[in-house]
């Protein structure tokens, strides 16, 4: 697959399996985000931690809308829905952001149960069951549908708290079923992005804090990863990791991605 400003990238799983720690974080001439035409944002850890804004990310999200980057923004949180999420992004950055560029692992569970049926049943909150009415999905009793996997999420205070994965685990055990789980890392939904903006994985660049979720979703949908240390995993982990968990780059913030 070709990439922006010259030169062809190798195969993804040969080229994060071989690559050293070292080159992770390697000194580059210019910013990484100047290599790929659409940047793939993660929330909760690249443009805030908790409530709190993460220094930089703002301007760095203004630079790319500035310079005509394409932005998406994929979250796993299901809570709020589309236009709830756009409308935070939009207050940080002091301009709208479009519903239509944003991916909540609701959003994903939504159209995955419009596939099936015309109803289900819903453990979640408003912004859950909101995507699931823009789906055309009437709320009663019908599939088990996971949001994502994540168990637990750091707040501003640096705790781990809680996330839906714990609940769903909860409730296989409970229920003897198991939770078709459609958001990050499953790359459906990054696939659908490359899709609708006619894009190929060599110009997309997925950005996020997670190993499990971020990476390997980025990985697995063919794009380059770069892990940010604004939010969970750490540089250590990352050096660590293997296969489609292990990030092609390591930044401390998405502002050092976007050169600021």
């Amino acid at each position: 697959l070709a990439r922006r400003g010259g030169g062809r990238r190798s195969g993804c799983s040969q080229g994060r399996l071989h690559a050293s720690a070292a080159s992770l974080s390697v000194a580059r001439r210019g910013a990484l985000a100047d290599d790929f035409g659409c940047l793939v944002l993660d929330c909760d850890g690249v443009l805030w931690r908790g409530r709190e804004p993460i220094p930089g990310s703002a301007e760095a999200v203004r630079k790319l809308k500035a310079a005509g980057t394409r932005l998406a923004f994929v979250t796993n949180a299901s809570a709020k829905s589309r236009a709830d999420v756009a409308a935070r992004i939009g207050g940080l950055l002091g301009a709208p952001i479009g519903a239509e560029d944003v991916v909540t692992s609701g959003s994903v569970a939504a159209e995955e149960v419009a596939r099936h049926t015309s109803t289900a049943y819903v453990v979640g909150e408003a912004g859950l069951r909101e995507e699931m009415r823009l789906a055309g999905v009437t709320v009663q009793d019908c599939m088990f549908i996971g949001t994502n996997p994540d168990v637990a999420n750091r707040s501003e205070l640096g705790f781990m708290v809680p996330e839906a994965g714990s609940l769903i685990a909860a409730l296989e055990a409970a229920s003897g079923r198991k939770a078709t789980v459609v958001g990050k890392p499953e790359p459906r939904a990054l696939e659908r992005l490359m899709q609708r903006y006619a894009l190929r994985p060599g110009e997309v660049l997925m950005i996020g804090d997670r190993l499990d979720t971020d990476i390997s979703f980025g990985a697995r949908a063919g794009t380059r990863t770069c892990l940010v240390l604004s939010g969970v995993a750490t540089r250590e982990e990352a050096e660590r990791a293997e296969g489609t968990m292990r990030p092609d780059f390591i930044r401390e913030t998405l502002a050092e991605i976007v050169g600021l």
